[in-house]
């Protein structure tokens, strides 16, 4: 990305981490804008609606022309990020046992992701590829989510 968006000096090379920092703003504005939406309309469709909105900008960051678009992009992608980690979280507790959910909590987690994201960038070597490859592995949650049925709330 720094080659390709040509971010090797002065202000320049601070752009590359403020990418990152987007991001980053984007799962704190999603966590707080998806849990109210999640509460509102159920957490099923907004599940639904907050990875297939990830997987979509996911991809389309792939191909964004510039840093800017790139960051864009990121940014919500990231609050999609949020909308798994709060919304269907959430509302794959709701159909597990008590004394199941530790062994979720230890799955579910940020570091497992990263470690899968780290294995396909190794092996995509090309920082697009990887940006594209790792938002349509998301793409099975879709149609599992269609099946399955709503929270009991709802």
């Amino acid at each position: 990305m720094v080659q390709d968006f040509e971010m090797f000096c002065g202000s320049k090379a601070y752009d590359a981490a403020w990418v990152a920092t987007i991001q980053f703003i984007g799962v704190l504005i999603g966590a707080i804008t998806y849990g109210h939406l999640g509460d509102h309309f159920g957490r099923k469709p907004v599940s639904f609606f907050g990875i297939f909105v990830g997987i979509s900008f996911g991809v389309a960051s792939g191909f964004a022309p510039n840093w800017q678009l790139f960051a864009a992009f990121r940014f919500i992608v990231g609050t999609s990020i949020a909308s798994i980690l709060i919304v269907f979280y959430a509302y794959i507790l709701e159909f597990i046992e008590p004394q199941q959910r530790v062994f979720l909590r230890s799955f579910f987690n940020w570091g497992y992701a990263r470690l899968v994201f780290t294995l396909v960038c190794f092996l995509c070597g090309y920082w697009r590829s990887a940006a594209i490859l790792t938002s349509l592995l998301a793409l099975p949650i879709l149609p599992v989510l269609l099946v399955l049925p709503e929270s009991p709330k709802w």
